[in-house]
């Protein structure tokens, strides 16, 4: 996107890359759409903390390397029948610098338009899940061979309460995803003053069938912002399922007005158009379509119709 400079999507990415860190570590107030701000200084203190943040995990990266390259001969440690030599500290480096590399592909100086997307962190958590679990088991392993062997059962008793815990969040978040409204609605509630949404909340009411519920919606989005082509285009539909064809004609039209490229409205007021038996209007409205996209075979179709009754 042109719409954010380089150098602030970068600063703002410091920022967004300790957020994922936080929400693969704490997996709380998930959000399928973030309004996240963009930082346009790197003197900003949320943008100059994280960085050093990111730097003292580079700088342990670096420990761990020259680490493992030295020559330690350390004990071993069993835990469940595998032996774990001082090889970890390359193993830790590798899955830090994996859970970087990969994200770097959205997370660089290349400003993408949603600045964070929590599903950008499939590929980089296997990373994470890799240094995490080796910290955990090799160190906790060490200080259990060190003090009392209450601490050696208690460890086992903690994790399984997490797991416990954070298998119970998995369960509540994954009611949140079982269809597209409650899905929307969880994020209506956690951002609401983006107008995406409540856009996109009024399609599923539209999926639904509940085109009134939509519009609502759909206002809600206009209200935020005034100029969004589509939410205007997506009430026309509405209004249409009403059979309140004046009505779409004329979101169809403010559509069309903000942006005069928007093919599926052209589209869309055509069929409103011919639904009035306003042929005419309706064969220039398919015409336009067909402009922006030849392969619009549906507008092609309905261009013979209304030229054929012109005939």
């Amino acid at each position: 996107t042109e719409e954010i400079p380089r150098w602030a999507y970068l600063f703002t990415q410091f920022r967004v890359i300790v957020t994922y860190i936080r929400l693969l570590s704490l997996p709380l107030n998930q959000n399928l759409d973030y309004d996240y701000p963009v930082y346009n200084s790197f003197f900003e203190p949320q943008v100059l903390l994280s960085f050093l943040v990111l730097l003292s995990i580079f700088v342990l990266v670096a420990y761990l390397f020259y680490r493992s390259r030295c020559t330690i001969h350390a004990s071993r440690f069993t835990i469940h029948d595998t032996r774990i030599t001082h090889h970890v500290s390359r193993l830790i480096a590798f899955g830090i610098v994996w859970f970087f590399l990969t994200l770097s592909v959205e997370s660089s100086i290349i400003p993408i338009r949603d600045v964070i997307f929590e599903h950008r962190l499939y590929l980089p958590s296997i990373g994470f899940i890799i240094a995490f679990s080796i910290i955990l088991f090799y160190y906790t392993s060490r200080i259990a061979h060190h003090v009392l062997r209450v601490t050696r059962y208690g460890f086992p008793l903690l994790l399984t309460t997490v797991v416990i815990v954070l298998s119970v969040a998995a369960y509540q978040r994954n009611t949140v995803w079982k269809n597209n409204i409650t899905l929307w609605e969880d994020v209506v509630k956690k951002t609401p003053y983006k107008a995406r949404p409540y856009n996109e909340l009024g399609l599923a009411y539209m999926d639904k069938g509940n085109p009134l519920e939509a519009i609502s919606y759909f206002e809600k989005a206009l209200a935020i912002k005034s100029d969004l082509a589509l939410v205007h285009s997506n009430i026309g539909n509405a209004f249409d399922e009403l059979n309140y064809t004046d009505l779409a004609i004329i979101e169809y039209k403010k559509a069309i007005e903000i942006n005069p490229d928007f093919e599926t409205a052209h589209y869309n007021l055509g069929r409103a158009y011919y639904k009035k038996k306003m042929f005419e209007e309706a064969s220039e409205e398919f015409k336009i379509a067909i402009s922006l996209n030849p392969f619009n075979h549906d507008a092609k179709q309905n261009l013979k119709l209304s030229e054929n009754i012109l005939k």
